[in-house]
């Protein structure tokens, strides 16, 4: 029921449509160089596919821009938005 997308925005911008969508918004910050974050996915997909959210994996190593405008450090990191608006920082 969820809509999964591979980091189809390039910009910020892009993210701020997203982001202010009517539709909950879940943000999935990895590297492919991370073990954990591979771990985590499989489990976080499985949890969500029953929730009408849209789903973006963003890979860090190839996003910095967005993940220093979002303020992510480390990874995995999750956000979700819903209503514009950051709601969870896991």
């Amino acid at each position: 029921m969820y809509n999964f997308f591979e980091m189809p925005v390039n910009s910020k911008s892009e993210l701020d449509e997203l982001i202010n969508s009517i539709i909950p918004l879940i943000l999935y910050f990895s590297s492919e160089t991370c073990n954990v974050c591979h771990s985590v996915l499989p489990k976080l997909i499985d949890t969500i596919e029953a929730f009408p959210v849209s789903f973006v994996k963003v890979k860090a190593d190839t996003q910095p821009e967005i993940c220093g405008q979002l303020l992510v450090f480390t990874v995995p990191t999750i956000l979700i938005f819903y209503e514009g608006k950051e709601i969870l920082r896991e």
